[in-house]
């Protein structure tokens, strides 16, 4: 079963669900431009079938997680417009994204 959740322009606030990270069938995931802040869960190294990650205009912080470098089916990932520090994994170089902010 696929699953995608998009969360734009809502206004959501406080720290991204660790939860999330047990989603194994997520595929893509939405949640720019909103006011999510704090760290990238180390939970979210575990959503294997993520294709697509935006997590860009949100007041996100600490360093850009490692574990997204594992995400074989990784192709988008926007992490503009925050408060990150870090560059992206080089594991996620490797496989010709079509996105990377």
């Amino acid at each position: 079963m696929r699953m995608h959740a998009a969360v734009a322009f809502a206004n959501l606030s406080g720290p991204l669900p660790p939860e999330l990270g047990e989603l194994a069938q997520l595929e893509k995931l939405f949640l720019f431009k909103n006011r999510l802040a704090g760290a990238i869960p180390p939970r979210w190294s575990r959503l294997c079938a993520l294709q697509a990650l935006d997590l860009s205009d949100n007041l996100l912080a600490g360093a850009i997680l490692s574990g997204l470098g594992d995400l074989a089916n990784l192709t988008m990932l926007n992490l503009m417009s925050n408060f990150l520090s870090g560059t992206i994994p080089k594991r996620a170089h490797r496989r010709r994204p079509t996105g990377l902010h």
